[in-house]
């Protein structure tokens, strides 16, 4: 990626500011590398995915209720 340039991954957008200084919007830490800010993407998701599922059970087995 070059300087100000953005890339979607996704639903995410990563902006690149310069060198080891990449953005991803919704997030509030700095990643050094693009691999970083993905991984960071998919960490989020598989923990939303997960409350998800913990969600879905407290209302179908435990009839909303914990």
């Amino acid at each position: 990626m070059r300087n100000n340039e953005t890339k979607r991954y996704k639903g995410c957008t990563i902006r690149k500011e310069r060198e080891g200084m990449y953005f991803v919007g919704g997030f509030m830490d700095v990643f050094k590398t693009y691999a970083e800010a993905k991984d960071a993407i998919d960490a989020a998701a598989a923990e939303d995915k997960a409350l998800a599922e913990a969600e879905e059970y407290v209302q179908t087995v435990l009839g909303g209720y914990m």
